[in-house]
Formats: structure tokens, C-alpha cells, sequence
């Protein structure tokens, strides 16, 4: 059974706060599948935007794993706003992410005692109409685990698709490339991954 709890508000407009409980299985590789390994996460997001131009967002996550293991993880995400046009927005950024596990297991996932990594970003969205555009992410920087003697270079690419953003029917086209990084959007240094959705408003 694997299921998933969000909640959220927001005291004043210029902070957005966020919480979230989620219970599934780790299908990030044939060992952990059929050793049955499961995930319960426990996470929580500050989103603070001062003014019109900055934008802060820092997070905290804890995982407990049915194998005994257990992970910690944080992430600190400053970006500025650089450009507002009528058909482009771009916002420049940095971003820390850190994790670690109590214990090294032979459990089929990557499990390090301290990870660290540290990006600079970017953020582009075109506006092709009221209703539809693209948004990319782009992020490159350094990273570095304790089995490792230096830092090494990484990147990740999001592009998504939005059509009929106001409209009873919207549909959503994703892509994700990463390389090198290790994210927890993605259990692994290199992936490739496509989404599309199709939302029905009532």
C-alpha cells in the first residue's frame, strides 16, 4: 500500500510553506524490488519571496527505510529574477543540496554517508500565449560524495510543455536529462526520463 499526504499555506503573500508524508516501495533497481524495501518520507519547504526580484526556497527531508536505513537531506535555492518580458521570463540561481544515510547497505541504492553539491541555475519560460509556453531548468556545478577524493562536474536539464494553462482541458509534456548528479528526483547519476499529462477541470 503507498500512499501520499500534502498539506500547505500561506500566512502572507510573500511566504508559501508546505509539508508532505509519503509511504512507497524503492523500485530504483531489480535488488531493491525484491527485497521489498520501502520508503516513508517525511519533508517540509519554505518558499520566501521579499520583493518582486528575489526568491528563496530552502528544504528539509528525512526517509526511513524498512531495511533499517535511514536518510537525511537539505536544500538552500537563492535565485534572482534578471529579465520580465511579454514573452520571456529568465531568473539566475545557486543552489546546495546535501544528503546522507546512517549506514552503507547492499540494499540496491545509492547510499552515501554525506553527499554534497553545489549548482548555479537557470530558469527560462517563454510565453507563446496567455495559455501556453515552456518552461526550461537548467542547472551545472560540482558534486561530491565520501567515496570520493575531489569534486566532480555535473549537469541537469527540465523542459516542460504547457497547453491550455486557464482552460477546462490542460496538457502537460515533460522531459529530464541528468548527468553525473545524483538528485532525488532521480536515483541515479545519469537518467533520461518523459512524462505527459492530460488534467480535466471541473
Amino acid at each position: 500500500f503507498a500512499y501520499g499526504v500534502q498539506l500547505g499555506a500561506r500566512p502572507v503573500d510573500s511566504l508559501r510553506l508546505s509539508a508532505a508524508h509519503d509511504r512507497d516501495f524503492l523500485t530504483v533497481s531489480p535488488r531493491s524490488v525484491s527485497l521489498g524495501v520501502r520508503r516513508q518520507t517525511s519533508q517540509a519547504e519554505i518558499q520566501w519571496q521579499p520583493d518582486l526580484v528575489y526568491t528563496v526556497v530552502a528544504s528539509g527531508r528525512y526517509d526511513d527505510y524498512s531495511d533499517g536505513n535511514e536518510r537525511w537531506g537539505a536544500v538552500f535555492a537563492p535565485r534572482r529574477s534578471v529579465l520580465r518580458s511579454e514573452s520571456l521570463n529568465v531568473d539566475l540561481g545557486v543552489r546546495g543540496n546535501w544528503f546522507g544515510y546512517a549506514e552503507n547497505l547492499d540494499s540496491g541504492y545509492y547510499d552515501p554517508s554525506a553527499y554534497q553539491q553545489y549548482v548555479v541555475t537557470s530558469f527560462l519560460y517563454w510565453k507563446r500565449t496567455p495559455e501556453s509556453g515552456v518552461n526550461l531548468i537548467l542547472a551545472a556545478g560540482v558534486f561530491k560524495d565520501d567515496g570520493m577524493e575531489s569534486f566532480d562536474f555535473g549537469w541537469s536539464a527540465d523542459v516542460e510543455a504547457t497547453v491550455g494553462a486557464y482552460s477546462d482541458w490542460m496538457l502537460k509534456i515533460s522531459g529530464h536529462v541528468i548527468d553525473n548528479f545524483k538528485q532525488y528526483s532521480s536515483e541515479a547519476f545519469g537518467a533520461v526520463a518523459a512524462s505527459v499529462s492530460l488534467t480535466k477541470r471541473f
